[in-house]
């Protein structure tokens, strides 16, 4: 019989090497932003070399010194781990060893062996970090291997066994039936198994975190992390007036001139202070950023972290440096003001010394015959709305930088206008401090909350007005443009934040799912039962679709019997032919067809019984129709004529 057109042979081999290679890059994904881009390179050089030799089937390096050479690999890169670099040193490692194996000449155990690496890469991924990339590769692999390992049991049988496409194609669906199962039972167990929210693998994010603030702000340290977009945290809550949306994360009241930090920390204890506003509710997931602050809307008044420490100034600390991805909830009421009574003013009009008599007569002239808040109000429209200009580039770092930057530059970031201001107002008599955090935001109207990035950094002042307390006055030009990239709009913008989205629900309903939200969800299912008033008619009704129910999986499991019974009758139908075969001395080998088989045959009569038999079995088995009852005892009939 002709063959049709759109049938032909694929080799065994070509296709699980194929795969196999698909399977090392697809774990070399998973882990290259955690080595260095040197063993990144020196990787990808070799895997594209190993991919070159398997086609050219050229094989010039030797086992023994692969061996050697990955032996002294092993022992140097060991020598590199320590406590702050741990995953690095054994990431690197487990890549050249891949390579390596993709290098040489490849049998059934090396290809297990590239299997096992690449699964231990997405493992050690996984340990690092669970976001949607690892999602992703996890999914990938999930199919890519099982279909690998049933190709290899073919391979490891007879190397150069071929099959014709359909055939190949059939092996493949039913070896995707290994993840189509497995891959809901593990969701399964992910749901109902026990969680635990103690971090026991913690470790090995160690040196992965961002650097964020810390509790010092130096005059030109700021526009590092506003040039950075990676994101820092992300807020759900309400919509928010942009005018409120200043995040606080740390309150500084000492000046030595270039830099500003907290002295003489409060005690962990709020003192009575007055505030009105609106009061809002957020959930924060905070990104590891290797620091002890927590970030919320100003004024926060509570925050629930087991190891939180509120402090008198409205800040919120960890014990411990925020290590990996944090939840907490924060209650901030919006205000501008904090009402105090009283303050230590001394701490908060000290000054450094040197001569402050140019800035001085400046704020005279600025504030002369104005009362204190007026003085005050003076001075932030002198610096917002005068001759001054925001920027990132060529920051006056000079021994005098505030006086600089008032008289000769007249640009600057944040922190020279906060920090101009602090210290006008302080040459005056007005208290006054830093408060450094975020501004801004791009609210996300799909998932509910507010992105915040690392280049949404500020620094913003608090001056204390007498009979009114702490006061908000943000200096900076160019209102909330000047702090928060809005660069990104129109369809871009919609993109990121349909993405971020998707990695915001991800992170929310899967890396932050822990005993708490299993006892909720278990709880709240089992109210749902028992708030259901089921009356007897119901309960009837149920009863007879859980019949139906019933049937209609019998019925399923019946027909899934009966075709796996059917496609073992065919396979039956096969070993007896080739038994026959056999018997007349013709044995087929694992890359022969059925017409291959019956083409060695010398005999006329018995060559032409076996081509119709042949012809009958494959124009139904390869056409993939389901051979009914009459096929089945046609090809019967013909197979005893043999």
């Amino acid at each position: 019989m002709a063959r049709n057109r759109d049938e032909y042979t694929i080799s065994i081999k070509a296709a699980m090497n194929g795969l196999t290679y698909v399977a090392g890059l697809i774990s070399f994904l998973s882990v290259v932003r955690y080595v260095g881009i040197i063993f990144s390179l020196g990787f990808v050089f070799l895997f594209f070399a190993a991919f070159f030799l398997d086609y050219r089937r050229r094989y010039e390096i030797s086992r023994r010194i692969f061996n050697m050479i990955l032996v002294i690999f092993v022992i140097l890169n060991s020598l590199r781990i320590t406590r702050d670099n741990f995953t690095a040193p054994i990431v690197e490692t487990l890549l050249i060893l891949m390579a390596v194996k993709f290098l040489e000449e490849k049998k059934t155990r090396d290809y297990m062996q590239i299997y096992v690496l690449s699964t231990f890469l997405l493992a050690v991924s996984a340990l690092l970090t669970l976001d949607l990339q690892f999602l992703v590769n996890l999914v990938l692999l999930a199919f890519l291997l099982p279909l690998c390992i049933v190709l290899l049991t073919f391979y490891s049988q007879e190397s150069s066994i071929t099959l014709m496409n359909i055939e190949l194609s059939s092996v493949m669906s039913r070896a995707l039936l290994i993840p189509l199962v497995s891959i809901p039972m593990t969701a399964l167990m992910f749901v109902i198994l026990p969680r635990t929210a103690f971090p026991l693998l913690n470790f090995l994010n160690a040196g992965g975190t961002t650097t964020g603030f810390t509790d010092h702000v130096t005059l030109g340290d700021i526009s590092n992390i506003q040039e950075n977009a990676a994101v820092i945290f992300r807020a759900e809550t309400e919509p928010v007036n942009e005018d409120m949306l200043y995040w606080r994360g740390i309150v500084l009241d000492y000046f030595d001139g270039t830099s500003w930090r907290s002295l003489n920390k409060e005690r962990e204890l709020r003192s009575n202070f007055k505030l009105q506003g609106k009061k809002v509710y957020q959930t924060i997931y905070l990104e590891p950023y290797g620091n002890i602050y927590f970030f919320a809307l100003d004024k926060p008044v509570s925050l629930n972290y087991r190891d939180s420490q509120f402090f008198d100034d409205l800040t919120v600390r960890s014990r411990q440096g925020i290590e990996r991805r944090t939840k907490y909830i924060a209650v901030s009421v919006l205000s501008g003001v904090e009402g105090r009574e009283s303050i230590d003013t001394r701490k908060y009009l000290q000054l450094p010394p040197g001569d402050f008599g140019k800035i001085v007569k400046l704020v005279r002239e600025v504030t002369a015959g104005k009362s204190e808040e007026e003085a005050a109000r003076a001075l932030l429209h002198y610096l917002r709305d005068g001759q001054f200009a925001y920027s990132l580039k060529d920051l006056p770092v000079t021994v005098k930088p505030i006086e600089d930057f008032l008289f000769n530059y007249k640009y600057g970031n944040c922190e020279y206008f906060a920090s101009t201001m602090a210290v006008m107002l302080r040459t005056s008599g007005i208290p006054s401090r830093l408060v450094g955090g975020y501004r801004g935001g791009y609210y996300n109207t799909l998932g509910g909350y507010y992105l915040l990035s690392q280049n949404s950094a500020h620094v913003w002042v608090e001056a204390y007005i007498r009979n009114k307390g702490w006061v908000r006055m943000d200096p900076t030009p160019g209102a909330i443009g000047a702090f928060t990239n809005r660069s990104q709009n129109g369809i871009l913008l919609c993109i990121k934040l349909f993405f971020d989205a998707i990695n915001y629900y991800w992170n929310s309903m899967i890396i932050s799912y822990d005993l708490n939200k299993q006892i909720a969800l278990f709880t709240g299912f089992k109210n749902v039962l028992k708030s259901l008033r089921i009356d007897p008619a119901v309960l009837k009704g149920l009863a007879g679709g859980a019949f139906v129910m019933l049937a209609v999986l019998c019925g399923a499991g019946a027909l899934i019997y009966g075709l796996l019974r059917r496609k073992a009758s065919e396979r039956r139908m096969v070993d007896n032919f080739i038994g026959k075969m056999r018997k007349y001395g013709y044995e087929r080998t694992m890359s022969e067809g059925l017409h291959e088989l019956t083409a060695k045959i010398e005999d006329a009569g018995l060559r032409e019984k076996s081509n119709v038999f042949a012809s009958e079995f494959e124009g139904l088995f390869y056409r993939d129709k389901h051979m009914t009852k009459e096929d089945l005892a046609r090809l019967k009939r013909l197979l005893d004529d043999i």
